[in-house]
């Protein structure tokens, strides 16, 4: 939902990163992987989960709940960050309480059969990238946090407290990331859930 300047209010009504309003920033699909871009480590990534966002899909003429998680480049360089179409690439986490605490993914990365639509932005020193991730229904209340890759690293952001499905922790027979669970395939855990670990599937 767009780059800011760091500031107390966010106007969101319509805002998009790709919006032209940072055409001079905008690294091309051909030219993100260029070794002359900035580094995509350094950000610093902070969640807002008790601000609740409303979004109205007009195409499936349903509504959905998110919340901000804000990307901020809080040191003296240039900042390299990268995306896909409207996308960036993360998921969320939670505590499993019933095996030590131990984190694992409530959603995995969605099936993407396109390898086209990748972007880069510059993300220059006092500015963010805002992010809107949803929020689910659920009748477990514990500690989350989002796990987020940009670029070659991989961002954990400091624990909050939500709402989630304990289900959410099982993949669902039937789904591709229920197969690469199944098949045990680091290289397709480790793309779908970016390092994290899931737990199970489930039919």
């Amino acid at each position: 939902m767009g780059k800011h300047r760091f500031t107390d209010t966010v106007i969101i009504d319509g805002h998009r990163i790709k919006d032209g309003n940072y055409q001079g920033d905008i690294i091309g699909e051909n030219n993100i992987w260029d070794s002359k871009n900035p580094a995509s480590d350094g950000f610093q990534i902070f969640t807002d989960y008790k601000t609740t966002v409303y979004e109205k899909d007009d195409y499936f003429k349903k509504g959905y709940y998110y919340f901000p998680v804000y990307v901020a480049n809080e040191t003296s360089r240039t900042k390299f960050f990268i995306a896909k179409d409207n996308y960036a690439f993360g998921i969320q986490e939670a505590a499993d309480t019933s095996n030590y605490d131990d984190w694992r993914p409530i959603e995995g990365r969605g099936f993407d059969f396109c390898g086209n639509g990748y972007f880069g932005l510059k993300v220059h020193p006092g500015e963010f990238i805002m992010l809107l991730v949803p929020k689910y229904k659920g009748t477990e209340k514990g500690l989350m946090r989002i796990r987020l890759k940009i670029g070659e690293s991989i961002y954990l952001s400091n624990s909050f407290e939500g709402m989630f499905n304990r289900r959410q922790f099982e993949t669902k027979k039937g789904t591709f990331l229920y197969d690469v669970v199944k098949r045990n395939d680091p290289t397709g855990m480790q793309r779908i859930f970016y390092g994290g670990i899931p737990k199970s599937g489930r039919d």
